[in-house]
């Protein structure tokens, strides 16, 4: 029998085009949703038989809220909005990984640029952000691979029973870090 794929098991990592050499991807920390958008602008021509329709090209956006946090993704996001740069864009499949293949999922991949920013602060909730990304084409059926941390911070609520296994603290990828 088939299984339904969990909503909070489709998780988004991002990264600035321009670092793709240099710098990995981020998980969007604290994501409550996000909406994989294709839509096609379809035209209608009145006829003495009826209406033809006729199709145009697929225009692709995601959606997504999260809440506000200092993390090096929120801030690099926020940082493409405000510079209009180009980022990376996965949609992981945690609950769909490659069979034999160590931290490796299921994945769409794209790239676009940010249309909005919008910084909510309300009395009774955590600040959050609702925005629009608007991609370059259509996301990229594939198998992406996710590092050790950020496959972690992705399974953040699941520990092991051995108490030796617990996790190493996330490392930030923008700050420097000292060495002792």
């Amino acid at each position: 029998m088939e299984k339904a794929i969990h909503g909070k098991n489709v998780k988004l990592m991002f990264r600035l085009l321009k670092e793709r050499g240099q710098k990995k991807a981020g998980l969007l920390a604290l994501e409550m949703s996000h909406i994989y958008n294709r839509e096609t602008n379809v035209e209608t021509q009145a006829t003495k038989d009826g209406s033809v329709a006729t199709g145009g090209s697929i225009e692709a956006n995601v959606e997504m809220e999260f809440l506000k946090t200092n993390t090096d993704v929120f801030n690099m996001l926020e940082y493409a909005y405000e510079n209009g740069e180009e980022i990376e864009i996965w949609r992981i499949f945690f609950d769909n990984p490659v069979a034999g293949e160590k931290r490796k999922y299921k994945a769409q991949y794209g790239t676009g640029i940010l249309s909005n920013f919008p910084d909510a602060a309300e009395a009774e909730s955590n600040a959050s952000v609702s925005t629009v990304m608007k991609l370059n084409g259509l996301l990229v059926n594939g198998e992406a691979s996710v590092d050790a941390e950020n496959d972690e911070l992705a399974k953040a609520f699941f520990f092991d029973t051995v108490a030796d296994a617990k996790p190493e603290e996330p490392k930030s990828i923008y700050t420097p870090q000292v060495k002792a």
